[in-house]
């Protein structure tokens, strides 16, 4: 697609936009949008089953959707109206050595007023996999993003269906989002919707 933009020939671009854009005005994910494949990453910290990291890949229009919406408008409007929580440094502007300097920060006032205090750090893992999607949805829709949209990842997480990719191939089952008439939680991690449903 990126070579048929370079060369000006824009129909098959505007034909995958069109498709997406009936699929997100429809709240009708495609089928094969409801189907991804997880790989495992490493963190760099060896190669122990706790160092890796589980991620979720998904179809290129699919994440294109998300990253648009949930990734950059969604957090752009959240950013504009102030309803983000100061102390969330995944944002916009913000990085990780802010949080770090921060923290050296509130050390060094503590150890030279000698005054006591508390400071509280949450990592938790596999956060992602954690997220209650029907709750993150009303969180989103509370902070601006439209009906139409949480309609359309509602229904696309809760039919969605994940199988494991590893160097010996696709695994040759799948397991659901839906099994047993129960909507699980979690959403798709490493996609740029995760970040922003998650918050």
């Amino acid at each position: 697609m990126l070579e048929c933009i370079r060369r000006g020939a824009n129909t098959i671009p505007n034909l995958v936009i069109t498709i997406a854009y009936i699929a997100l005005s429809t709240a009708t994910p495609l089928n094969r949008w409801q189907r991804a494949s997880q790989v495992m990453l490493e963190k760099g910290k060896g190669r122990y089953i706790e160092n890796l990291r589980i991620i979720q890949l998904c179809e290129a229009e699919l994440n294109f959707i998300l990253h648009t919406i949930w990734g950059n408008r969604l957090i752009r409007h959240a950013m504009k109206h102030k309803v983000l929580d100061k102390a969330q440094y995944a944002s916009p502007g913000h990085t990780c050595n802010n949080a770090v300097l921060n923290k050296k920060l509130f050390h060094g006032l503590l150890r030279q007023s000698l005054s006591p205090g508390i400071l509280t750090d949450y990592d938790t893992t596999a956060a992602f996999d954690r997220v209650l999607t029907g709750l993150s949805i009303v969180t989103c829709q509370h902070i601006g993003l439209p009906r139409i949209s949480w309609t359309f990842m509602f229904n696309l997480l809760k039919e969605m269906s994940f199988h494991l990719v590893t160097s010996f191939g696709k695994s040759s089952n799948s397991f659901y989002n839906n099994e047993n008439n129960i909507t699980r939680q979690g959403v798709l991690q490493g996609s740029s919707s995760a970040g922003p449903l998650s918050c």
